[in-house]
């Protein structure tokens, strides 16, 4: 989402350097300022409203401004918030999946290696899939995954407030690994 101009954010909180800023949730939240002093937000939370509470939780400075624009969509990322590099078995169709848009950083290296296999040149990393995970059939794939992301939100909503953990939602954040995938959580 993006905020309406706040001529006067420095004085309002402070932000002078323009830095990016990120939370560390697992449904993370980050932030940086427009050339015309509007925040920028982005949530990995999937719904807006969501979002817009967050801001204005870490924010209260900016509670008078109105949101300008909002938008959401699926986005491409692993459950470990990792790359995933392979080939197509029987083929030479390399691929590389998983980026949560985390910048150059990540996509050089990627290339790179996408380059390397092309030429079939011999590839070490960790980022190469040795296999996708097994995962349930549907519907229980995306109940499960529903079910997850639930216990997940709960977790950080009772971290940033300063609460214990419900237990049910740490019984469930650990589903995933009994399945043998690896869910990047705190």
């Amino acid at each position: 989402m993006l905020t309406e101009p706040v001529p006067d954010l420095q004085g309002r909180i402070g932000w002078a350097g323009g830095e990016a800023i990120a939370d560390a949730r697992t449904y993370l939240s980050y932030f940086r300022l427009t050339h015309d002093n509007r925040v920028l937000m982005g949530s990995a939370s999937g719904d807006y409203r969501r979002a817009e509470n967050t801001l204005r939780q870490y924010f209260p400075q900016l509670g008078d401004i109105k949101v300008a624009a909002r938008w959401e969509g699926a986005i491409d990322v692993s459950s470990d918030r990792l790359p995933v590099i392979g080939t197509v078995p029987g083929s030479r169709v390399h691929y590389a999946a998983g980026f949560t848009g985390n910048g150059v950083g990540p996509s050089w290296l990627v290339g790179k290696t996408l380059a390397s296999l092309a030429l079939g040149q011999p590839v070490r990393s960790p980022l190469l899939a040795a296999r996708a995970p097994s995962l349930p059939h549907e519907p229980l794939r995306s109940v499960g995954a529903s079910v997850v992301r639930r216990a997940l939100l709960a977790i950080d909503d009772a971290e940033t407030a300063g609460r214990p953990p419900p237990r049910w939602a740490g019984a469930i954040r650990r589903v995933p690994e009994l399945l043998g995938l690896r869910v990047a959580s705190r």
